[in-house]
């Protein structure tokens, strides 16, 4: 673990760190899953909404409950970790600076949104299971449920 900041999200995310996103990244049949972007930002601004559309997940360097980056990504059920004060992001050279490790941009990032934890590599993900007592439970309410799926 590297850094941390407030954690905004219920969310684990890995990816590929970038400093400007735009929507046009993230079509469907433009971007590799294990390319997906982490925008990061030493704080947001309403002129970033594109990049945090389409980014996975945010990381800002300042920032916390009201920030435009806690917002959207509550909003948009996105991974979000403000106010990072251990990082020190240099926007114009494109480098971010966490503890004494130098990272680029394309470097590989994971957030967890839950605790507020950076950490300096893609991390694997699995998918969410259900607990033997849920997968009972959800059987009960499968045989009297009104709605069925389509």
């Amino acid at each position: 673990m590297s850094g941390g900041g407030f954690r905004w999200s219920m969310f684990w995310m890995g990816g590929v760190m970038s400093f400007r996103l735009e929507k046009k990244h993230r079509e469907p049949d433009d971007i590799n899953r294990d390319q997906i972007g982490i925008q990061v930002r030493t704080e947001t601004s309403p002129e970033d909404v594109g990049g945090m559309h389409a980014a996975a997940g945010i990381l800002t360097a300042r920032g916390g409950m009201p920030s435009d980056s806690a917002i959207v990504a509550r909003g948009w059920g996105k991974c979000c970790v403000s106010g990072c004060s251990s990082i020190r992001v240099n926007e114009t050279e494109k480098v971010v600076t966490i503890e004494d490790k130098m990272l680029y941009e394309g470097d590989l990032l994971s957030l967890n949104g839950s605790t507020g934890e950076v950490i300096l590599s893609k991390q694997p993900l699995s998918p969410p299971a259900l607990s033997p007592d849920l997968e009972t439970f959800m059987s009960w309410v499968d045989e009297v449920r009104q709605l069925k799926d389509t």
